[in-house]
């Protein structure tokens, strides 16, 4: 196992590191007649190479976070009387040594600084939340790891970097993803319905309260629900159902989509402003135009009203023409509010008013 410095830079074995802990342990644990004669060694071992002077600066930096706990702690563990002569950082360390048989402490001391670095690894570098409004569009964000993330309207993320890995949630609404390569820091995006994996690609994932979509523009991904899983490539598309999501299939099921032909210029057409549809659910293509009206589209609750499916483009700015070329393509009625369109459907059936 490898570690790396904060920095990002070329990673440090793991036990050069443990083994530059163990010699500043024993300098700082030595009495006045060993401190020289272990500080002397400690300056050899460092001489041996580049990856040996790495080390020993990582665990430098380590040895001191170990003396700022021992001083934090002072108040609460009873420790022998200090060696004036010596610098507070190291006499607090000194000091914790003393309580310990010399190869115990130094064990103990060689954990103690891995510990630090490994919970200082699972620190985030990067901890945001972007979010946008009705009808707002968030172009694109430059992340520090060199990556890209637009937003279309009504859609948030969840987005952290890590030192080994890449991690965005899709809370709702969607995303275009630009990932640079990385292949030591995998790029995974978490949806309700599954999770999608790459390394380096350019891909959307779309959550409009039915099935999850993922469409690859460039790159491949890996899509995963549950035990299932697909590689996507580009000018493919996928979707993916939870077990809590709003269906608009009368008795659907969780389950991982067959994987379908789609455009690449698709996935990010909504950042000109121009709603793309292949065969979606008509819940889904009023939701994607919800997401730019102050007044909502209002779609009675009739589940085979929501399940008619529609294809298209359609500009977004102009949900007039969406709305009123619906009766001419599915069996659907639309009414005219003061502000706003409700559709029913037109069949629906005996005793039925096709949703209220």
């Amino acid at each position: 196992m490898d570690v790396s410095d904060a920095a990002g830079a070329t990673p440090v074995p793991e036990a050069l590191l443990e083994r530059a802990l163990t010699l500043l342990a024993r300098r700082d644990g030595a009495d006045a007649a060993g401190r020289d004669k272990a500080a002397s060694q400690l300056r050899r071992w460092s001489e041996a190479g580049a990856e040996h002077r790495r080390a020993l600066q990582q665990a430098e930096q380590l040895w001191g976070g170990l003396g700022n706990l021992a001083a934090a702690s002072r108040d609460a563990i009873s420790l022998p009387a200090a060696d004036d002569r010596l610098p507070p950082a190291r006499a607090d360390r000194r000091r914790a040594l003393s309580r310990l048989g010399g190869g115990t402490a130094l064990g103990l001391a060689a954990l103690a600084g891995l510990g630090l670095w490994r919970w200082h690894g699972e620190q985030a570098l990067f901890d945001r939340r972007f979010a946008t409004g009705i009808g707002q569009l968030m172009p694109g964000v430059t992340l520090p790891d060199g990556s890209t993330l637009a937003l279309d309207a009504d859609s948030a993320v969840e987005l952290s970097l890590w030192r080994n890995r890449r991690e965005a949630r899709l809370l709702h609404g969607r995303a275009l993803f630009t990932v640079a390569s990385d292949a030591g820091r995998p790029f995974t995006v978490f949806t309700r319905a599954g999770e999608v994996r790459v390394v380096g690609t350019r891909f959307s994932v779309s959550d409009r309260g039915g099935a999850v979509r993922v469409l690859v523009a460039e790159g491949r991904v890996q899509v995963r629900s549950g035990p299932e899983q697909a590689l996507l490539r580009a000018g493919q598309q996928i979707e993916l159902r939870s077990v809590d999501a709003s269906d608009t299939e009368p008795g659907a099921q969780p389950w991982l989509g067959p994987v379908r032909p789609a455009s690449v210029e698709d996935a990010a057409a909504w950042r000109s402003g121009w709603l793309s549809f292949n065969d979606t659910p008509l819940a889904e293509a009023v939701a994607a135009f919800n997401a730019y009206l102050q007044h909502p589209i209002e779609l009675a609750e009739h589940p085979r009203l929501r399940a008619l499916r529609v294809s298209g483009g359609f500009d977004a700015r102009a949900p007039k023409i969406f709305v009123e070329s619906l009766p001419a393509v599915l069996p659907v009625r639309v009414e005219r509010g003061p502000l706003h369109y409700r559709v029913k459907l037109t069949n629906a059936g005996r005793g039925d008013s096709g949703g209220r």
